[in-house]
């Protein structure tokens, strides 16, 4: 007797962790050579460079990237987080990323913030993949140590991968939640540097309510409450 009761599996990717890649329009050079003449210094986790300044998006000659930067982070917090629109996020720090030849970072995440992110600001091809790295205390089905082959149709998955790679193009914005595991690959060219924009974001304002109620009061730069 044939069955009539058709049963739809359904997997639910419970828990997930968002990350947002997207990009933006690009900028006039001038923005981009101020940027890259900055002050630079050894970087914190690795043997690449990053800025002295770590308030880049303040500075009024980039404001046309900290416009469009805020309008993708909205979009990311409100319309795919649901985040409610009385939050705010800011980038309470920012800074430029310089890698050279041989250059790398290694596995880190970002203290103090809530939302960190990465803009492209040079043709990334051969300098460096961006790679993301589930944490050790977190378990899906397999671990280090339990791990399958997979089958060459599946491949490795949001459901099975243990990391996650992406090869950055030019103008590409992505962002992610701060206590991310993640790590630059080196720079394998010649004389090409890989050139980014880094950010941490925090929200501001009250957030809860009631006995529960917490107002986060971050002082922002002239340049975040426009």
């Amino acid at each position: 007797m044939e069955n009539k009761h058709i049963i739809q599996d359904e997997v639910t990717p419970l828990f997930a962790i968002p990350l947002c890649k997207t990009s933006i329009n690009p900028v006039d050079d001038e923005v981009i050579n101020y940027l890259k003449n900055l002050e630079y210094k050894p970087h914190l986790y690795s043997n690449a460079q990053n800025s002295v300044n770590v308030h880049v998006l303040d500075e009024p000659i980039v404001k046309p990237l900290r416009d469009q930067i805020y309008f993708k982070l909205d979009s990311f917090m409100h319309n795919f987080l649901g985040v409610d629109r009385k939050h705010k996020f800011i980038a309470e720090t920012s800074w430029m990323n310089k890698y050279e030849k041989n250059d790398w970072s290694g596995e880190h995440a970002h203290a103090n913030s809530l939302i960190s992110g990465v803009l492209y600001l040079s043709d990334v091809k051969d300098t460096g993949n961006i790679n993301f790295h589930k944490d050790r205390s977190w378990k899906n089905i397999f671990t280090d140590t339990v791990l399958p082959d997979f089958t060459e149709e599946a491949g490795l998955n949001v459901y099975n991968a243990n990391g996650w790679s992406f090869q950055p193009k030019k103008w590409e914005l992505v962002m992610f939640p701060s206590h991310l595991l993640h790590s630059v690959s080196p720079n394998r060219t010649d004389g090409q540097i890989r050139w980014s924009l880094a950010f941490n974001c925090f929200i501001r304002g009250p957030v809860g309510d009631g006995a529960s109620n917490v107002v986060c009061l971050l002082y922002p730069s002239a340049a975040a409450e426009e």
